[in-house]
C-alpha cells in the first residue's frame, strides 16, 4: 500500500516534464509528433545514445525558462562561437567568402524542416547564396532513427562523389524532404529511404554500404549532442544568422530580415 504514493509522485513528475515538451514544442511550432527518440529506436553506441537521452531529459526540465536573447549572446563566444564557424565536417553551399554565414540545424524527419526547405529554401537560394551574399551548412540534428539514417547516406552520397560534393549532398536533402511523407514516418522506413535513394542514382549496393558507416553516424550523433549542449536547441530547425538565433520556421521574411539586417553592417 506504500508504494501507491510513490508511484503518484513519479506519475506527476513524468506528466510535469512531458507537458514542459508540448509547450515548449507549441511555442517553437516545431513538430514532434514523429520525433520519439527512444533507446530502443537509436542503435549506434549505447554510450552514445544513452548520453543522448539524458540530454532529452535536460532539455525538457529547462524547456521553460530558455531565453532567446540569453542564446543569443551565448552564441556569441566561448564553445557556443566555436561551434557557429564553418568546421572540417561541414558540406559548404555557396561562397565561402560570402559575408553570411547560416547554419541550419534540422531533422530530416521534422515537417516543419521540411517546410522550409520546400517554401523558403529556393528563395533563399536565388536572392543570396547564388550571389555570393550567404554562405548555407546544413547539420543533422536528428530527432529520431529515421532522421539519423537518412542522415548517413546523404553524407555517405555526398562523399563517395567529392569532385562535385556540395550539389550532391544538398540535391539529395532536397529530395529527401520532399519525399518526406513517403519514408520518415513509416515502420518499414529503411526500405523506403533505399527507394528514395534511387531516385539519385544510389544503388543498392552503395546504400547498403552507406547503412553501415558508423564513423558517420557517430559524427552526426556528436554534433547533435554538443549542439543541444552549448547551443541550447531545442528545436527543429533552427538557425543561426552570422550568430542571430532564429528558432522554428513559419515565414521565410523572418529569415530574410536578419539577412539584411547583418548585411546592413558589413556596408
Amino acid at each position: 500500500m506504500k508504494k501507491k504514493p510513490l508511484i503518484i509522485a513519479g506519475s506527476i513528475i513524468f506528466a510535469f516534464i512531458f507537458a514542459l515538451v508540448v509547450v515548449n514544442n507549441y511555442k517553437t511550432k516545431t513538430s514532434f509528433k514523429y520525433d520519439n527518440m527512444s533507446a530502443q529506436e537509436l542503435k549506434p553506441q549505447k554510450n552514445t545514445q544513452d548520453a543522448i537521452q539524458k540530454e532529452v531529459i535536460k532539455e525538457a526540465k529547462k524547456a521553460n525558462i530558455a531565453d532567446q536573447e540569453a542564446i543569443n549572446d551565448k552564441a556569441q563566444g566561448g564553445i557556443q562561437g566555436e561551434l557557429l564557424k564553418e568546421s572540417s565536417k561541414d558540406i559548404v553551399l555557396g561562397n565561402k567568402n560570402a559575408p553570411i554565414t547560416i547554419i541550419e540545424y534540422a531533422s530530416l524527419s521534422c515537417p516543419h524542416c521540411a517546410y522550409f526547405a520546400r517554401d523558403a529554401f529556393p528563395q533563399l537560394k536565388n536572392e543570396y547564396i547564388d550571389k555570393g551574399l550567404v554562405k548555407f551548412i546544413f547539420r543533422d540534428f536528428p530527432l529520431n532513427q529515421h532522421a539519423l539514417t537518412a542522415g548517413i547516406i546523404a553524407k555517405c552520397h555526398a562523399r563517395n562523389n567529392p569532385s562535385s560534393l556540395s550539389d550532391k549532398y544538398y540535391n539529395f536533402l532536397k529530395i529527401l524532404f520532399k519525399s518526406q511523407d513517403s519514408w520518415a514516418f513509416d515502420k518499414n522506413f529503411v526500405k523506403k529511404l533505399e527507394i528514395v535513394a534511387k531516385m539519385d542514382g544510389i544503388t543498392q549496393e552503395q546504400f547498403k554500404a552507406c547503412l553501415d558507416k558508423k564513423e558517420i553516424s557517430d559524427e552526426i550523433l556528436k554534433g547533435r549532442m554538443k549542439a543541444s549542449k552549448e547551443l541550447e536547441i531545442k528545436s527543429t530547425p533552427t538557425f543561426f544568422i552570422n550568430g542571430v538565433t532564429s528558432s522554428g520556421y513559419t515565414d521565410y521574411i523572418k529569415i530574410k530580415n536578419i539577412i539584411e539586417t547583418e548585411l546592413s553592417k558589413t556596408k
